[in-house]
């Protein structure tokens, strides 16, 4: 009801923004915005929805209104048929319990309490202990990918998270209740294409309300997921090097990233460079993503500060050391000189 009241100059502004960020943070809380407050029905039946607050994923309540008035089948003030379900619902499903099967064989295999067992860390080689991290944390992942799989199946099986219809009244899907984009996690080359797709419902709320009211504070946003998550040290310690690992990723993205891919623009994968240097530096972004992330990550699943940081340690802390001082050499890279328009 902010938006849609206290704030709606603002958020339904008479004349376009002129700055492009504002244009797009305005627009996006535009979208979501109340501006009628709902009646007990609807506001108990959206507290109330199993497949959204209960158990999630959750949605915004605009997406659960537009659902339930059919608004989302509308095109041009028309009625579309309403798609079906059935086949969207299946493919999760199909989804989620192959993670599952896959995490029961990797987790029992390799489970997390491994990466803080003393004689684990004492008698395997490091080289070898990096390989098992990694598979520790593939394994805890496919745990995630199961849940939010079937909850995303259920809640489109319900009729939510349909995307509408594109210029040629052809549906455009049912991803407006995904929480978790598996290839693009899986192959993400940066922290802030990873942490778009996965767990993208909450990721959103936190952009969308912490975020860009914070004057877009790395620092407020993670300690606000922190406290959201629970009061686990682990928690702590994982969100809160997320923003120092974000940092020194936008550092390389404005200071290196011109040097080796010029042209990129860092979100369109349009503007890649093709060719070797292209394709290498692709796969070394991934490889330092996939050891930073599940170094950092690994303590999610532990809970006590003992565990965690035991953990790290067998590390010796190396990434968190490192970190630091990747900020300050890189700050002393000079930017790339920015030719001016006439």
């Amino acid at each position: 009801m902010f938006d849609g009241h206290h704030d709606a100059k603002r958020v339904f502004p008479s004349k376009p923004y002129d700055d492009k960020k504002d244009a797009k943070v305005y627009g996006d809380r535009a979208k979501y915005a109340v501006t009628k407050l709902p009646n007990p029905l609807e506001f108990f039946g959206y507290i109330y929805c199993f497949t959204c607050i209960l158990a999630g994923p959750a949605f915004e309540y605009k997406d659960y209104e537009n659902a339930i008035d059919g608004t989302v089948y509308l095109q041009d003030g028309k009625t579309i048929k309403k798609p079906s379900t059935v086949l969207a619902g299946l493919q999760r499903l199909l989804v989620g319990v192959i993670s599952l099967v896959l995490h029961l064989q990797i987790a029992g295999r390799f489970p997390v309490a491994l990466l803080y067992s003393s004689d684990f860390i004492n008698t395997v080689p490091y080289v070898q202990r990096c390989g098992v991290l990694i598979l520790v944390m593939i394994g805890q992942r496919l745990k995630f990918y199961f849940a939010w799989k079937l909850a995303e199946g259920a809640s489109i099986l319900g009729g939510f998270g349909f995307q509408g219809y594109d210029s040629a009244g052809k549906e455009i899907g049912w991803k407006g209740v995904e929480n978790i984009d598996i290839f693009g996690f899986e192959t993400a080359t940066n922290v802030q294409t990873s942490s778009r797709h996965w767990n993208k419902r909450t990721q959103g709320w936190l952009e969308r309300y912490t975020y860009n009211r914070t004057g877009r504070s790395l620092f407020w946003t993670y300690f606000t997921s922190s406290i959201w998550h629970g009061l686990y040290p682990g928690f702590f310690v994982m969100f809160l090097t997320l923003p120092l690992l974000t940092n020194v990723e936008r550092l390389l993205k404005a200071k290196i990233n011109p040097l080796i891919v010029p042209g990129y623009d860092g979100y369109n994968n349009k503007t890649y460079p093709k060719g070797a240097v292209g394709i290498v530096y692709w796969g070394v972004c991934w490889l330092m993503v996939m050891i930073f992330m599940n170094y950092t990550v690994q303590v999610f699943s532990m809970g006590s500060l003992e565990n965690s940081l035991k953990a790290l340690s067998g590390h010796y802390y190396v990434p968190h050391l490192l970190l630091p001082v990747l900020v300050l050499l890189l700050e002393m890279v000079p930017s790339e000189k920015r030719s001016k328009k006439a």
